[in-house]
């Protein structure tokens, strides 16, 4: 006589279960992937505003170097718009200010940075 199987008895994955189990491991994949996605921009910002910080402290350093006068300049790289002035010295101290417009890719919008330091005027 042939063995009779019990469905109780059998081991395995019904049908809905694979489709369950698929479907949350594709949401997990996608999940992981449009989180490396948005990881790689910020990091893609991160050294821009790096540059733009490196840049500022270059421009501020030469212009604590020159003479103080009143003057205005604009300068521009790859991604990055440099604007510095010198405001005219006053009781001795000259203002010092570098604004930074940063521009990013299709999509980004571009940011603006300002950084601000005096310097004494002899």
């Amino acid at each position: 006589m042939l063995p009779v199987f019990s469905t109780r008895r059998c081991a395995g994955f019904t049908l809905v279960e694979l489709l369950v189990a698929v479907t949350l491991f594709s949401v997990g994949v996608l999940a992981i992937a449009g989180t490396s996605v948005a990881i790689a921009r910020l990091e893609r910002w991160s050294a821009r505003d790096a540059r733009a910080a490196a840049a500022a402290e270059s421009r501020l350093e030469l212009l604590r170097a020159q003479p103080c006068a009143a003057q205005f300049a604009r300068d521009s790289s790859r991604d990055i718009t440099e604007q510095w002035a010198v405001s005219t010295p006053t009781a001795g101290v000259a203002l010092l200010f570098d604004s930074l417009t940063i521009r990013g890719d299709a999509g980004w919008r571009a940011r603006t940075e300002s950084y601000r330091s005096a310097a004494p005027c002899n």
